[in-house]
């Protein structure tokens, strides 16, 4: 098992997958933000959502799955697979949104620890 990513936002890529005319599949993922800035950082797969007794969703999991690598050793399906969502996380208007999903998140924390920092240098902190 492997331990959990660390991100701050994450915003639903799906891609739909057209060859000779006909639609093979759908691709569906996360693009992942640092956690500390907004910038876009990982692609991810959707994992298998945790299922409690009763057989209902348990939606208190992240269902962040397996990050894809776009240059990775994960076989040529995984490859294909970060391709796709590398390629959907990269558009322009999936960055902006990646962007507003961690500035409502978040809101602006690298002002804030300036400010802190600011503050601690002038009371005589550090």
């Amino acid at each position: 098992m492997t331990s959990p990513v660390d991100y701050g936002a994450k915003v639903p890529l799906c891609a739909d997958i057209i060859v000779a005319g006909c639609h093979c599949c759908t691709v569906e993922g996360y693009a992942l933000s640092e956690a500390d800035i907004g910038n876009l950082m990982d692609v991810a797969l959707i994992a298998e959502p945790i299922r409690r007794a009763d057989g209902s969703i348990d939606h208190t999991y992240d269902d962040v799955g397996e990050v894809l690598l776009e240059h990775g050793e994960n076989g040529i399906e995984r490859q294909f697979l970060a391709y796709v969502l590398w390629r959907e996380a990269r558009k322009p208007e999936t960055l902006d949104e990646l962007e507003a999903e961690y500035a409502a998140r978040f809101g602006n924390r690298r002002a804030e620890a300036k400010a802190e920092a600011f503050l601690a240098v002038r009371r005589g902190y550090t």
